[in-house]
Protein backbone atom coordinates (compact mmCIF):
# COMPACT_ATOMS: atom_id res chain seq x y z
CA UNK A 1 0.00 0.00 0.00
CA UNK A 2 1.58 3.29 -1.14
CA UNK A 3 1.79 6.15 1.37
CA UNK A 4 1.60 9.42 1.96
CA UNK A 5 3.74 11.84 4.08
CA UNK A 6 3.39 15.18 4.21
CA UNK A 7 6.05 16.56 2.37
CA UNK A 8 5.40 13.83 -0.19
CA UNK A 9 2.30 14.97 -1.36
CA UNK A 10 -0.14 12.78 -3.54
CA UNK A 11 -0.84 14.55 -7.00
CA UNK A 12 -4.15 14.36 -7.48
CA UNK A 13 -4.24 11.69 -10.69
CA UNK A 14 -6.69 10.42 -13.08
CA UNK A 15 -8.33 7.46 -10.37
CA UNK A 16 -8.41 10.02 -7.44
CA UNK A 17 -10.23 12.49 -9.94
CA UNK A 18 -12.43 10.13 -11.45
CA UNK A 19 -13.44 9.11 -7.94
CA UNK A 20 -14.66 12.09 -6.74
CA UNK A 21 -16.63 12.63 -9.90
CA UNK A 22 -18.20 9.57 -10.06
CA UNK A 23 -20.06 10.17 -7.16
CA UNK A 24 -21.40 13.71 -9.02
CA UNK A 25 -22.75 14.45 -11.90
CA UNK A 26 -21.48 16.45 -15.13
CA UNK A 27 -24.01 19.27 -16.45
CA UNK A 28 -21.97 21.52 -18.88
CA UNK A 29 -24.41 24.42 -18.50
CA UNK A 30 -25.39 25.82 -14.86
CA UNK A 31 -28.28 24.70 -12.69
CA UNK A 32 -29.74 24.26 -9.73
CA UNK A 33 -28.77 21.75 -7.30
CA UNK A 34 -30.87 19.29 -4.40
CA UNK A 35 -29.95 22.12 -2.09
CA UNK A 36 -31.05 25.15 -5.01
CA UNK A 37 -27.52 26.34 -5.15
CA UNK A 38 -26.26 27.31 -8.56
CA UNK A 39 -23.76 24.54 -10.03
CA UNK A 40 -22.31 24.03 -13.41
CA UNK A 41 -19.87 21.01 -14.62
CA UNK A 42 -18.83 18.50 -11.83
CA UNK A 43 -20.39 19.56 -8.77
CA UNK A 44 -18.32 23.64 -8.87
CA UNK A 45 -20.26 26.36 -7.63
CA UNK A 46 -19.48 29.60 -6.28
CA UNK A 47 -17.05 28.76 -3.86
CA UNK A 48 -14.53 27.99 -6.02
CA UNK A 49 -14.12 31.63 -6.72
CA UNK A 50 -15.42 31.16 -10.45
CA UNK A 51 -18.88 32.14 -10.79
CA UNK A 52 -21.10 29.58 -12.26
CA UNK A 53 -23.60 31.72 -13.25
CA UNK A 54 -21.76 32.79 -16.37
CA UNK A 55 -22.39 28.74 -17.65
CA UNK A 56 -26.55 29.77 -17.65
CA UNK A 57 -27.64 28.66 -20.89
CA UNK A 58 -23.54 28.49 -21.70
CA UNK A 59 -22.95 24.86 -22.22
CA UNK A 60 -19.28 24.29 -22.30
CA UNK A 61 -17.30 21.51 -24.09
CA UNK A 62 -15.90 18.49 -22.04
CA UNK A 63 -12.64 19.11 -21.94
CA UNK A 64 -13.04 22.61 -20.95
CA UNK A 65 -15.57 20.92 -18.18
CA UNK A 66 -12.50 19.20 -17.38
CA UNK A 67 -9.78 21.64 -17.30
CA UNK A 68 -11.87 23.64 -14.71
CA UNK A 69 -13.02 20.73 -12.73
CA UNK A 70 -8.70 19.60 -12.45
CA UNK A 71 -8.24 23.40 -11.44
CA UNK A 72 -10.76 23.43 -9.08
CA UNK A 73 -10.02 19.84 -7.52
CA UNK A 74 -6.40 20.74 -6.49
CA UNK A 75 -7.33 23.53 -4.52
CA UNK A 76 -9.77 21.02 -2.62
CA UNK A 77 -6.63 18.68 -2.52
CA UNK A 78 -4.59 21.57 -0.88
CA UNK A 79 -6.99 21.47 2.02
CA UNK A 80 -6.94 17.90 1.89
CA UNK A 81 -3.03 17.88 2.45
CA UNK A 82 -3.26 20.58 5.20
CA UNK A 83 -5.79 18.35 7.02
CA UNK A 84 -3.76 15.33 7.80
CA UNK A 85 -0.51 17.48 8.08
CA UNK A 86 2.04 14.58 9.51
CA UNK A 87 -0.13 11.79 9.44
CA UNK A 88 0.72 8.61 6.99
CA UNK A 89 -2.17 7.90 4.73
CA UNK A 90 -2.84 5.68 1.57
CA UNK A 91 -3.81 6.97 -2.17
CA UNK A 92 -7.02 5.64 -1.28
CA UNK A 93 -7.59 7.36 1.92
CA UNK A 94 -6.13 10.50 0.23
CA UNK A 95 -9.05 10.28 -2.74
CA UNK A 96 -11.79 9.42 0.03
CA UNK A 97 -10.87 12.06 2.28
CA UNK A 98 -11.23 14.87 -1.25
CA UNK A 99 -14.36 13.55 -2.50
CA UNK A 100 -15.46 14.32 1.13
CA UNK A 101 -14.48 17.52 1.55
CA UNK A 102 -15.50 18.23 -2.61
CA UNK A 103 -19.12 17.55 -1.38
CA UNK A 104 -18.80 19.02 2.57
CA UNK A 105 -16.35 21.27 2.63
CA UNK A 106 -15.48 19.94 6.15
CA UNK A 107 -12.14 18.52 5.85
CA UNK A 108 -10.19 21.06 7.84
CA UNK A 109 -12.93 20.58 10.74
CA UNK A 110 -14.63 16.79 10.72
CA UNK A 111 -14.53 15.29 14.09
CA UNK A 112 -13.51 11.98 11.91
CA UNK A 113 -10.35 13.39 10.73
CA UNK A 114 -9.21 14.76 13.96
CA UNK A 115 -9.66 11.29 15.26
CA UNK A 116 -8.02 9.61 13.07
CA UNK A 117 -5.28 11.72 13.20
CA UNK A 118 -5.14 10.93 16.45
CA UNK A 119 -4.99 7.56 15.91
CA UNK A 120 -8.48 6.49 17.14
CA UNK A 121 -9.59 4.67 13.91
CA UNK A 122 -12.64 3.37 15.72
CA UNK A 123 -13.89 6.57 16.91
CA UNK A 124 -12.99 7.50 13.12
CA UNK A 125 -14.90 5.33 11.11
CA UNK A 126 -18.01 5.88 13.17
CA UNK A 127 -17.62 10.03 13.23
CA UNK A 128 -17.24 9.37 9.62
CA UNK A 129 -21.32 9.20 8.91
CA UNK A 130 -21.83 12.62 10.91
CA UNK A 131 -22.17 13.64 7.44
CA UNK A 132 -25.15 11.88 5.98
CA UNK A 133 -27.56 14.87 5.12
CA UNK A 134 -29.84 14.89 3.04
CA UNK A 135 -30.73 10.91 2.70
CA UNK A 136 -29.84 11.17 -0.84
CA UNK A 137 -25.92 11.60 -0.11
CA UNK A 138 -25.99 8.09 2.17
CA UNK A 139 -24.92 5.92 -0.38
CA UNK A 140 -21.57 8.53 -1.43
CA UNK A 141 -20.92 8.85 2.29
CA UNK A 142 -20.56 4.77 2.31
CA UNK A 143 -18.64 4.58 -0.43
CA UNK A 144 -16.01 7.14 0.73
CA UNK A 145 -15.80 5.22 4.18
CA UNK A 146 -15.35 2.36 2.66
CA UNK A 147 -12.45 3.58 0.26
CA UNK A 148 -11.32 5.48 3.06
CA UNK A 149 -10.88 2.64 5.61
CA UNK A 150 -10.93 -0.47 3.60
CA UNK A 151 -9.51 0.88 0.23
CA UNK A 152 -12.77 -0.31 -1.86
CA UNK A 153 -12.96 1.93 -5.01
CA UNK A 154 -16.34 2.96 -6.48
CA UNK A 155 -15.49 4.37 -10.10
CA UNK A 156 -15.37 2.74 -13.08
CA UNK A 157 -14.22 5.86 -15.50
CA UNK A 158 -17.33 6.90 -16.85
CA UNK A 159 -19.71 9.92 -15.04
CA UNK A 160 -23.76 10.31 -15.41
CA UNK A 161 -23.93 13.75 -17.39
CA UNK A 162 -27.49 15.12 -17.94
CA UNK A 163 -27.78 16.33 -21.67
CA UNK A 164 -30.15 19.15 -21.08
CA UNK A 165 -31.28 21.15 -18.52
CA UNK A 166 -35.26 23.13 -18.14
CA UNK A 167 -36.19 26.52 -18.53
CA UNK A 168 -36.44 26.20 -14.91
CA UNK A 169 -32.31 25.46 -14.77
CA UNK A 170 -33.33 22.03 -13.37
CA UNK A 171 -31.27 18.69 -15.14
CA UNK A 172 -33.74 16.95 -17.15
CA UNK A 173 -33.41 13.47 -15.92
CA UNK A 174 -34.41 11.21 -18.54
CA UNK A 175 -31.43 12.94 -20.55
CA UNK A 176 -29.09 11.30 -18.22
CA UNK A 177 -26.22 9.58 -20.09
CA UNK A 178 -22.66 7.58 -19.21
CA UNK A 179 -20.14 8.96 -20.61
CA UNK A 180 -16.46 8.27 -20.12
CA UNK A 181 -14.26 11.06 -19.34
CA UNK A 182 -10.63 9.40 -19.36
CA UNK A 183 -9.04 11.06 -22.26
CA UNK A 184 -9.96 14.74 -21.40
CA UNK A 185 -9.59 14.49 -18.03
CA UNK A 186 -5.93 12.86 -18.29
CA UNK A 187 -5.44 15.95 -20.94
CA UNK A 188 -7.01 18.09 -17.50
CA UNK A 189 -4.51 17.08 -14.90
CA UNK A 190 -1.45 16.62 -17.83
CA UNK A 191 -1.39 20.81 -17.07
CA UNK A 192 -1.26 20.35 -13.28
CA UNK A 193 -4.27 22.08 -12.25
CA UNK A 194 -2.76 25.00 -13.75
CA UNK A 195 -5.49 26.51 -15.57
CA UNK A 196 -6.05 29.65 -14.46
CA UNK A 197 -10.32 30.74 -14.66
CA UNK A 198 -11.36 34.44 -14.00
CA UNK A 199 -11.63 34.04 -10.19
CA UNK A 200 -14.50 36.58 -9.73
CA UNK A 201 -14.55 36.14 -6.11
CA UNK A 202 -12.12 34.70 -3.07
CA UNK A 203 -12.79 30.75 -2.86
CA UNK A 204 -14.69 29.92 -0.20
CA UNK A 205 -14.90 25.81 0.26
CA UNK A 206 -16.49 26.08 3.67
CA UNK A 207 -19.71 27.39 1.78
CA UNK A 208 -20.16 24.40 -0.57
CA UNK A 209 -23.49 22.79 -1.13
CA UNK A 210 -24.15 20.23 0.95
CA UNK A 211 -24.99 17.46 -1.20
CA UNK A 212 -24.59 18.83 -5.38
CA UNK A 213 -25.14 14.99 -6.31
CA UNK A 214 -27.52 13.87 -9.01
CA UNK A 215 -29.26 10.81 -9.64
CA UNK A 216 -32.25 10.25 -12.10
CA UNK A 217 -35.64 10.12 -10.93
CA UNK A 218 -37.21 6.81 -11.24
CA UNK A 219 -41.08 7.35 -10.49
CA UNK A 220 -43.50 10.37 -10.35
CA UNK A 221 -43.03 10.47 -6.42
CA UNK A 222 -39.56 10.14 -6.41
CA UNK A 223 -39.41 12.89 -8.70
CA UNK A 224 -41.33 15.45 -6.65
CA UNK A 225 -40.08 14.36 -3.48
CA UNK A 226 -36.29 15.66 -5.27
CA UNK A 227 -38.21 18.59 -6.43
CA UNK A 228 -36.84 22.23 -4.59
CA UNK A 229 -40.57 23.70 -3.79
CA UNK A 230 -38.28 26.59 -1.79
CA UNK A 231 -38.00 29.08 -4.23
CA UNK A 232 -41.59 29.22 -7.05
CA UNK A 233 -39.46 30.38 -9.95
CA UNK A 234 -37.33 26.99 -10.02
CA UNK A 235 -40.47 24.87 -10.03
CA UNK A 236 -41.11 23.94 -14.20
CA UNK A 237 -44.08 21.43 -14.03
CA UNK A 238 -44.73 22.38 -17.74
CA UNK A 239 -47.78 24.02 -17.51
CA UNK A 240 -49.22 22.41 -14.37
CA UNK A 241 -49.99 25.14 -11.41
CA UNK A 242 -49.75 23.74 -7.60
CA UNK A 243 -53.04 23.79 -6.13
CA UNK A 244 -53.34 25.70 -3.11
CA UNK A 245 -51.98 24.81 0.09
CA UNK A 246 -52.89 25.20 3.54
CA UNK A 247 -50.13 23.59 5.80
CA UNK A 248 -50.95 23.44 9.44
CA UNK A 249 -47.63 23.90 10.30
CA UNK A 250 -44.90 25.77 8.99
CA UNK A 251 -42.42 22.40 8.99
CA UNK A 252 -45.75 20.83 7.23
CA UNK A 253 -44.71 23.00 4.10
CA UNK A 254 -42.91 20.80 2.07
CA UNK A 255 -44.79 18.15 2.78
CA UNK A 256 -47.99 20.12 2.08
CA UNK A 257 -46.54 21.42 -1.15
CA UNK A 258 -45.35 18.25 -2.66
CA UNK A 259 -48.71 16.67 -2.18
CA UNK A 260 -50.57 19.75 -3.94
CA UNK A 261 -48.38 19.62 -6.80
CA UNK A 262 -48.73 15.55 -7.13
CA UNK A 263 -52.99 15.94 -6.94
CA UNK A 264 -52.45 19.03 -9.45
CA UNK A 265 -50.74 16.76 -11.97
CA UNK A 266 -52.99 14.63 -11.77
CA UNK A 267 -55.76 16.33 -12.19
CA UNK A 268 -54.37 17.83 -14.80
CA UNK A 269 -53.83 14.54 -16.90
CA UNK A 270 -57.53 14.15 -15.79
CA UNK A 271 -58.27 16.98 -17.23
CA UNK A 272 -56.74 16.79 -20.32
CA UNK A 273 -59.16 13.20 -21.07
CA UNK A 274 -62.27 13.74 -18.83
CA UNK A 275 -63.46 10.85 -17.13
CA UNK A 276 -67.07 11.64 -18.69
CA UNK A 277 -65.62 11.45 -22.65
CA UNK A 278 -63.85 7.78 -21.65
CA UNK A 279 -67.34 6.66 -20.74
CA UNK A 280 -68.70 8.24 -23.42
CA UNK A 281 -66.01 6.63 -26.04
CA UNK A 282 -66.81 3.29 -24.12
CA UNK A 283 -70.25 3.33 -24.66
CA UNK A 284 -70.03 4.24 -28.23
CA UNK A 285 -67.40 1.80 -28.97
CA UNK A 286 -69.90 -1.15 -26.78
CA UNK A 287 -73.24 0.18 -28.98
CA UNK A 288 -71.63 -0.13 -32.25
CA UNK A 289 -70.42 -3.82 -31.91
CA UNK A 290 -73.97 -4.85 -30.53
CA UNK A 291 -75.65 -3.08 -33.21
CA UNK A 292 -73.19 -5.08 -35.70
CA UNK A 293 -74.50 -7.99 -34.08
CA UNK A 294 -78.07 -7.98 -34.45
CA UNK A 295 -77.86 -7.23 -37.74
CA UNK A 296 -75.97 -10.55 -38.37
CA UNK A 297 -78.74 -12.60 -36.15
CA UNK A 298 -81.55 -10.75 -38.28
CA UNK A 299 -79.43 -11.61 -41.89
CA UNK A 300 -78.64 -15.21 -40.39
CA UNK A 301 -81.82 -16.85 -41.61
CA UNK A 302 -81.83 -15.07 -45.31
CA UNK A 303 -77.73 -16.45 -45.28
CA UNK A 304 -78.63 -19.78 -44.26
CA UNK A 305 -81.69 -20.59 -47.17
CA UNK A 306 -81.02 -18.41 -49.32
CA UNK A 307 -83.99 -16.34 -49.09
CA UNK A 308 -84.08 -12.92 -50.42
CA UNK A 309 -84.64 -10.36 -47.69
CA UNK A 310 -85.46 -7.02 -48.16
CA UNK A 311 -85.95 -3.89 -45.56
Amino acid sequence: MSVLKFGELWHVDVQTALETAFHEALVRQAYYDSEDVLTWNVGMTDATGHRVSRYINNPQTLQHCMNLYAWALERYADRVRRAFKGVKISKAQFAAALSFDWNTGAILKAKWVAYFCAGDVVKARKAFMNYSKPKSIIKRRKAEKALFFDGKWSNNGTITEYTKVSSALQPVWSSAVKIDIRKELTQALMLGGATTPKLDQDPNPDNVPKAPTLTPAHSLDEAIARMDLKTPGHLDLHGVKPAPVTPSRPEDLQTALKKSVKKSIKESVEERVPASALWAAVMISVGTVLFGIWEWLMALPCNLFNIACGG
